[in-house]
């Protein structure tokens, strides 16, 4: 069945009835702007709370990221002075006078080319397994001007060994520290290679050590990046938010202007599918004061349809002259009876368009 909606129609009364009563105009003004503060404050709410969750999601992600890139590269770093580590030297070096000597200086070379290199690294040394005991062989810082020299001696016993580390030098294995550790020479975060002689014989480990405080700057850069994104998404929330306060405290303002007019009007306006039923979309109140029914038992023929109502005689009458008038253009204007709640009939008068769905 074609379908059509119409927009308009009115019936006007032969009598005008006394406006019913409306709330007075401060207490709904007060009640619109409640809510639409109450829209805009979900609204913001919402789009701060997705802000804060992405950004914490992006934060975790950046800062799981940036530690598994600060591993890798202390691993390769450790790997690297592994492989530059002449075994057969190192295991020559015995006794702590020996520190500062050809052989010792032999060994260390590379582990300061890598410190020049990594200038974020703090330490590389080595650490060899004795009767249970860790002691440095090797310990290399590049000292600033004025900066006191403080690395370990030859054999110098080392009682601060990380689970880690004693664990790297018992299954002679590659680890890096998941968590930075904390010694006396301060916290760092570690990563140990195995070295080994000429005759692939185990010696012990070398390490590479970045201080916390360069690793809590690289966190810091992660976390100031997530304020600045909160922080962002503040303000967008806040203007997003009074733009939905403005538009909907309009919008409300608009809705009370047309229900004033509406309800206030002796007409009754109503809107409709153009079907057997004219169902009805949209009712003024003023279909009580007129019919006797109020608006709701319409609304989608919730108790009653509007045909219902219309007097036997001239139901066909009215869709005939309506039907003759839309051939020509959507706009038409009828008069018929109705049959009011009371039993009383009254003559009504309807103007209307109609328009394609």
């Amino acid at each position: 069945m074609k379908r059509l909606v119409t927009s308009l129609r009115s019936w006007r009364l032969h009598k005008a009835s006394a406006a019913p009563a409306v709330s007075p105009q401060n207490r709904q003004i007060s009640a619109d702007r409640r809510e639409a503060f109450l829209q805009a404050f979900i609204v913001g709410m919402l789009l701060f709370l997705a802000t804060l969750g992405a950004g914490y999601i992006v934060h975790e992600r950046a800062k799981a990221a940036l530690i598994e890139d600060l591993q890798e590269r202390l691993g390769s770093v450790a790997a690297l002075a592994a492989s530059f580590t002449d075994g057969d030297v190192h295991e020559q070096l015995i006794n702590p006078e020996q520190k500062g000597g050809e052989l010792y200086n032999h060994v260390q070379l590379p582990y300061r080319k890598l410190l020049e290199v990594h200038r974020d690294l703090a330490y590389i040394y080595t650490v060899i397994l004795k009767d249970g005991q860790a002691y440095f062989i090797i310990d290399t810082q590049v000292t600033k001007p004025g900066e006191k020299d403080d690395t370990a001696g030859i054999m110098e016993a080392y009682d601060d060994i990380s689970p880690v580390m004693l664990k790297a030098l018992k299954e002679q294995k590659m680890y890096v520290e998941t968590v930075p550790y904390t010694d006396a020479w301060g916290t760092f975060l570690s990563a140990y290679a195995p070295i080994y002689n000429s005759k692939h014989e185990f010696l012990g480990i070398v390490g590479t050590d970045i201080r916390l405080v360069d690793y809590e700057s690289r966190l810091k850069r992660v976390e100031d990046a997530l304020y600045l994104v909160l922080f962002v998404g503040c303000v967008v929330s806040f203007f997003i938010s009074l733009l939905v306060w403005i538009f909907k405290r309009r919008t409300l303002h608009l809705e009370r202007k047309y229900s004033s007019i509406v309800s206030n009007v002796p007409v009754v306006f109503f809107n409709c599918d153009y079907d057997e039923n004219w169902t009805m979309n949209i009712l003024n109140p003023r279909v009580a004061v007129l019919t006797g029914y109020p608006a709701g038992d319409f609304i989608r023929n919730a108790k009653r349809v509007f045909t219902s109502i219309i007097h036997e005689e001239d139901k066909a009458k009215r869709l005939q002259a309506i039907a003759q008038q839309i051939t020509v253009n959507p706009n038409y204007t009828v008069e018929y009876r109705i049959v009011c709640a009371d039993k009383t009939i009254k003559w009504v008068h309807e103007l209307g368009v109609i328009l394609l769905d």
